[in-house]
């Protein structure tokens, strides 16, 4: 039988903590590097680029085609940032429609509380719409 004062269950004890450790850390360090990566694909800025370089990678475009697809990325971001300053408005309107419907359910000794959190809501943002709706129970 192998007792905890025992040096081998100890090094064994001190290893499995260290490999839990790592693992863990590991875990936290690729979670803020993937939200990162992804917060870079929601900058059109970034997205501009990204397609221009893959453009020039895969295809080699003379330099009049080159700056005909700029042209044409230029116009797709441009595109894509008022499609997405419209579903953040959009968004926007959702939640305010939520604030009031909610706000009609209220007993008087909730209404301070909600009060408060709708001061303190978040902006509308883009990622807002990154949810599921839940189930309703039967």
């Amino acid at each position: 039988m192998i007792s905890l004062s025992s040096p081998r269950l100890r090094v064994a004890l001190v290893l499995i903590a260290l490999a839990v450790v790592c693992i863990a850390g590991g875990l936290f360090v690729g979670y803020a590097i993937g939200r990162k990566a992804e917060r870079q694909r929601n900058v059109t800025t970034t997205w501009n680029a990204e397609v221009m370089e893959s453009l020039r990678h895969k295809l080699r475009p003379s330099g009049e085609q080159q700056q005909a697809f700029q042209a044409a990325v230029d116009r797709a971001v441009s595109a894509m940032q008022g499609t997405r300053a419209q579903a953040v408005r959009e968004t926007d309107a959702i939640i305010e429609a939520l604030i009031a419907d909610v706000r009609k359910e209220l007993t008087p000794a909730q209404q301070p509380i909600f009060e408060q959190l709708v001061k303190t809501r978040g902006k509308t943002s883009i990622d807002m719409l990154k949810v599921e709706p839940t189930k309703a129970k039967k």
